[in-house]
């Protein structure tokens, strides 16, 4: 090159090709990085929900048994205040009748549970004897009843238990179809929402849950 000549611009200079073998493994080694870095991710988020699944699953259980366990303990005493009812001599018939007297009315509260010994009291002269076995029955019956509300709460299991009983322990379960689609967009990257909504089973625009059993199948296979 002449005195006269202008040094070439270094941005013009083509690359040689030990430059573009360079550069080729820079971007295979971020690249790389970059899936481990993704795989590291995904397995972080199947375990840390593999927990939280195996947590509510024992939580579930642990909740049943609890319950089965009231149940049991209800009934006995029922069984017991029943004994002690006949031991007085109050038959079942009427111990039946003054449970269905005792019901839930329409308005949401307890009917009155009166003694019978208040009867008699109206009726005519007062029977010491009579008035003792009809009073403790009275007092072991609103025992009887109260323990038959409680047996009736306690009692069912979780499939047939009622609705409010039953969400806490769905909810624990479930996840909503919206944040279950967000962390597969997250695992499997390139694929569309629908298709992962799809995939859930989530049918239409709507908002709905999933079991997070569904979504852990869901983020292994895209493992």
């Amino acid at each position: 090159m002449s005195a006269n000549e202008a040094p070439a611009d270094p941005a013009a200079v083509k690359d040689t090709p030990l430059r573009n073998n360079t550069k080729a493994r820079d971007k295979a080694s971020r690249v790389r990085d970059s899936q481990r870095a993704s795989r590291a991710r995904k397995r972080e988020l199947v375990e840390s929900l593999r927990a939280r699944i195996a947590e509510y699953e024992r939580q579930g259980v642990q909740a049943t048994l609890e319950m089965q366990q009231a149940a049991r303990a209800v009934a006995e005493e029922n069984a017991q205040l029943r004994k002690l009812l006949a031991m007085r001599g109050v038959g079942q018939a009427e111990i039946d009748a003054f449970l269905q007297r005792g019901e839930v009315t329409h308005t949401g509260q307890l009917a009155p549970r009166h003694s019978r010994a208040a009867e008699p009291q109206l009726a005519g002269p007062p029977h010491p004897i009579a008035h003792s076995r009809n009073d403790a029955g009275g007092q072991a019956l609103v025992g009887a009843s109260l323990m038959s509300d409680q047996t009736q709460a306690a009692g069912p299991t979780c499939s047939d238990a009622d609705p409010a009983v039953r969400l806490p322990l769905r909810s624990m379960l479930e996840t909503p179809c919206d944040n279950a689609t967000a962390i597969l967009v997250q695992v499997r990257g390139d694929e569309s929402e629908v298709s992962i909504r799809k995939a859930l089973g989530c049918i239409g625009p709507g908002s709905c849950v999933v079991r997070n059993t569904k979504l852990l199948q869901l983020m292994e296979e895209a493992g």
